[in-house]
């Protein structure tokens, strides 16, 4: 469940694409650039799908995160229901 486009295929020109200019830390690109060797990829698309990849974990933790608060609501509630029952 991608929200980044698909990426253009090797005949799109350069120009058609986004392009943005990234200070990198100290031994980043060295980093990048041996994961990116690790999955076979281009550095481009390492650091692409590594995005994608982190923008996909932030839509799981919402997601999480919501069931989270209605499994405790749903807890709250049976806890008052029980004391209620008890009391």
């Amino acid at each position: 469940m991608s929200h980044v486009k698909n990426q253009p295929s090797q005949s799109a020109k350069r120009e058609e694409l986004d392009k943005f200019v990234v200070r990198l830390p100290d031994g980043m690109r060295e980093l990048i650039a041996d994961k990116a060797k690790e999955q076979r990829r281009s550095m481009n698309m390492e650091i692409i799908q590594r995005l994608v990849d982190s923008f996909e974990a932030d839509l799981e933790l919402q997601r999480l995160q919501a069931a989270l608060d209605d499994a405790h609501f749903r807890i709250r509630s049976l806890q008052e229901l029980v004391q209620g029952a008890t009391a």
